[in-house]
């Protein structure tokens, strides 16, 4: 059975995998980023992390979900997160391959845990199907008739930055009133904080408190669950998808606190029903996402994804 090196870069963990085209990790490793070291550091520590299987495995084909902006597949990155410095304008894949001497494919983060999800996780039984990753920030990734849907340069699709309050809260990305300044990890905090609440309560604890009936956190979350809600009806009215699926650490709150609310919440907000409330629903492969769809885009990238299917 064939194999590859999936990458899921992060701002806090690079997470390297070794894996089969069945999805079955063979072998996995996380580091820490050294971000504060800056961008030419984070490729080095990436080069000798990835070089370090190739030498155990052999020479496997490697794909890497990076935050930010990246054109593909020509693999550049175009604009990235201030939580990589540095990062912006590399031409990642052409790079790696010099360095590594295998195949390098490099696309958006959200884009690989889609592709995951999608292959093996809560979108296999789907053609149109769109996710979420509510993690630190909001990422995207879009499949239509089977293939990731992309824009000009091969860009991915950023539900993240599309704006739900105008003239509302600043986002990292400059513009103000995106659907990341409330619906992500620093963007729940943030609303927390506004509100007075505790300054060293983190993100997963303010979902408990919330839980516990502690009345900041309930609104906090209420507020969390009520943008979503938003932000989910424009894409199903936009694109109708037959499954959007909710994923990255904030997924793990699961069904009671997190999926069951913004079900409700957008069968109240949708001027047509939601017939079926099962459209919305959590991820399946949770952390391994990444690793896992940027070894399968890696596998995956010149076979048709139904010539892929026909063979399983």
């Amino acid at each position: 059975m064939r194999s590859a090196i999936g990458v899921d870069l992060g701002g806090t963990k690079l997470h390297l995998a070794v894996v089969q085209e069945s999805g079955e990790i063979l072998a996995q490793t996380r580091v820490a980023t050294p971000v504060e070291l800056g961008g030419q550091s984070i490729l080095d520590l990436l080069t000798e992390q990835i070089q370090a299987l190739l030498e155990q495995y052999g020479n496997l084909p490697v794909g890497i979900g990076t935050p930010g902006l990246v054109a593909f597949p020509e693999g550049i990155i175009l604009g990235c997160t201030p939580n990589l410095p540095g990062w912006e304008g590399r031409s990642l894949r052409t790079v790696l391959e010099e360095r590594l001497g295998v195949p390098v494919i490099v696309d958006n983060d959200a884009n690989v845990a889609a592709w995951g999800e999608y292959c093996l996780g809560s979108g296999k039984q789907s053609q149109h199907f769109v996710l979420l990753t509510l993690g630190t920030g909001l990422g995207s990734g879009v499949i239509v008739n089977g293939r990731l849907l992309r824009g000009n340069h091969g860009l991915g699709i950023g539900f993240g930055h599309m704006i739900v309050h105008a003239g509302g809260r600043m986002c990292n990305c400059g513009q103000q009133g995106c659907l990341e300044a409330y619906v992500s990890g620093n963007g729940l905090l943030k609303s927390y904080r506004l509100r007075g609440g505790d300054l060293a309560l983190k993100g997963p604890a303010i979902f408990e408190q919330a839980f516990q009936g502690e009345v900041i956190a309930k609104e906090t979350v209420a507020h969390f669950i009520e943008m979503l809600a938003v932000g989910c009806t424009n894409i199903l009215n936009t694109l109708a998808p037959e499954h959007l699926v909710l994923g990255g650490g904030i997924s793990s709150q699961g069904e009671k606190l997190l999926l069951k609310p913004v079900q409700d919440r957008i069968g109240a907000i949708m001027s047509m029903p939601l017939q079926n409330p099962d459209i919305i629903s959590l991820a399946q492969l949770g952390s391994a996402a990444g690793v896992v769809g940027a070894a399968l885009l890696a596998l995956d990238m010149e076979i048709d994804v139904n010539d892929r299917r026909s063979t399983e």
